[in-house]
């Protein structure tokens, strides 16, 4: 990275050299996005927080993450929401079943009960249909209201059941979420689960 070199010049969608820095996952260019991170006429909150945002969206691995969790370190805007999704980047950690950023991210304030537009849910109703427990556990453990329905009356239980996460099944009841409470089609979490013959979360549903 060359001092001289403007940290300002964007491309046409106003991309600048902070957001393709944080783009990518290499060493030279994680670098180049702490010595713009840590001057502080390039340090820029929006910028930061769209970084982070492209960057959870892209996917879970260990260099992502590591990434991620400098950028919130950066001062990041955590809950942030993508415009194209209605989605918040905490519900793209819990999708990607990424339990260090998600729980980095609550640790800073992300919201855990914010619903997104279009299907209501929440971000526990990511991490319910990845089987994402550790995000769940998370979530829970930052005063998640467990028990939020989506548009279709659908509960994180219902979610769990409906695809095989029996561990987040076992956690939900545990918490004394109601396995009996049904959707809008009048089905319960069982017999989800056993329309779509998940076996180990029809299991737990039946104890």
């Amino acid at each position: 990275w060359n001092p001289a070199a403007s940290a300002y010049v964007v491309d046409k969608s106003g991309r600048d050299v902070f957001c393709y820095s944080c783009s990518h996952c290499t060493a030279r260019h994680k670098t180049i996005t702490q010595i713009l991170a840590e001057n502080t006429k390039t340090q820029d909150k929006l910028k930061t927080s769209l970084a982070l945002l492209e960057l959870v969206m892209k996917g879970s691995s260990v260099e992502n993450s590591e990434y991620a969790l400098d950028l919130i370190k950066y001062g990041s805007d955590v809950n942030l929401i993508d415009h194209r999704s209605g989605k918040s980047v905490l519900m793209f950690a819990c999708e990607n079943a990424d339990e260090r950023v998600t729980r980095a991210l609550l640790q800073n304030c992300a919201l855990p009960d914010y619903v997104e537009p279009q299907y209501k849910q929440t971000a526990g109703h990511f991490a319910c249909r990845l089987g994402a427990l550790d995000c769940l556990q998370a979530l829970a453990a930052h005063g998640a209201d467990l028990n939020i329905s989506d548009e279709k009356d659908n509960t994180m239980f219902h979610v769990a059941g409906r695809n095989g996460s029996h561990k987040c099944c076992k956690f939900l009841g545990q918490r004394g979420c109601d396995p009996t409470t049904k959707n809008g089609e009048k089905k319960t979490p069982r017999m989800l689960a056993k329309d779509f013959a998940k076996k180990l979360a029809l299991k737990e549903l039946r104890r």
